[in-house]
């Protein structure tokens, strides 16, 4: 960085630099479980949030869910969240997205422009804060033995955590019509647990499949504190 500004956080990694665009919250909201139909043509539990945005990302809270498909026209992107909750519960989202398109509110702060005149960061925005990275691996055995144990992460009380799906969780059995095993993550208050949920889904095989022991493909979420947004 040959001028400008650069703040690095207490571990040395940079925190704010003009080549670096924040995320922030740019929408919230809640929607309820419900009975859906899903890509592949399937009935299952979940439910839909569309946001607008350039690469939102989106997190949840209030009930085990994951990201199993999304699908963009334009600016709008469509989230399905599949769950395992009563139909009638609720879950509260959040979408962060690049800094670039933010609108600041009037008033003091701190702005940081990338080279392209575009917005790296505005200290009034509300920011993306991820805590950890908990992957989800494991499955609870052959069929009939699921779901696996469940795995609680726990955060410093007082806080409200949510999660975001980087790479949902994928293993299948059944004949035809093939039952899906994903990974759901949890986050009640200060924690988040996660658990394995089922859908259906297109067939990927045909023939009898036992459960692997293991997921074909990891669930992988992202824990970010929302607290007080």
């Amino acid at each position: 960085m040959p001028a400008g500004i650069q703040i690095l956080n207490t571990t040395g990694s940079v925190q704010v630099d003009e080549t670096y665009s924040n995320f922030y919250l740019t929408a919230k909201g809640s929607v309820t479980i419900a009975d859906i139909t899903i890509a592949s043509g399937a009935s299952t539990r979940g439910a839909m949030v569309t946001v607008n945005g350039s690469s939102p990302l989106l997190a949840w809270r209030g009930a085990p869910a994951t990201v199993q498909y999304v699908s963009r026209i334009g600016n709008s992107w469509t989230y399905t969240l599949l769950s395992s909750a009563a139909n009638g519960t609720a879950v509260h989202w959040y979408a962060f997205d690049s800094c670039e398109n933010y609108a600041p509110s009037v008033g003091h702060g701190l702005q940081v422009f990338r080279a392209d005149g575009k917005l790296a960061f505005d200290s009034t925005a509300l920011f993306l804060r991820p805590k950890q990275l908990i992957t989800r691996s494991v499955l609870g055995g052959s069929y009939g033995g699921m779901p696996g144990a469940a795995q609680t992460y726990s955060f410093p009380a007082g806080r409200t955590m949510s999660a975001v799906n980087l790479q949902p969780g994928a293993s299948a059995s059944g004949t035809y019509e093939i039952t899906h095993a994903t990974a759901f993550a949890n986050p009640q208050s200060n924690q988040i647990t996660m658990t394995d949920g089922f859908y259906a889904g297109p067939v990927i095989a045909e023939g009898p499949q036992p459960w692997a022991n293991a997921y074909l493909q990891p669930g992988r979420f992202l824990a970010v504190d929302v607290t007080g947004y």
